[in-house]
């Protein structure tokens, strides 16, 4: 599911005042993804430690949510690793 989906899934869920398991972890989701969009556009043009890079990247792989920047974090990260 891309993130658009997903914020729009949780926004549908929160508007609607639908409160099954599932839309409630639609939208603890969305909210996640949210906050970790927010986190990696604020590293976008700094110079960061290589844990905050790693740990976006870990928290990108527990989302079930195609990330934008998510490609541009990961190899921010190997590139860091590898120097």
């Amino acid at each position: 599911m891309s993130y658009e989906e997903m914020l729009a899934l949780g926004q549908t869920a929160e508007k609607e005042r639908i409160r099954t398991p599932e839309t409630k972890l639609a939208v603890d989701y969305a909210e996640k993804a949210k906050k970790w969009v927010e986190k990696a556009q604020s590293i976008q043009k700094k110079w960061v430690a290589m844990k905050t890079l790693q740990r976006l990247v870990n928290e990108a792989k527990g989302l079930p949510v195609t990330l934008p920047l998510y490609e541009e974090v990961r190899q921010r990260y190997e590139k860091a690793h590898e120097w």
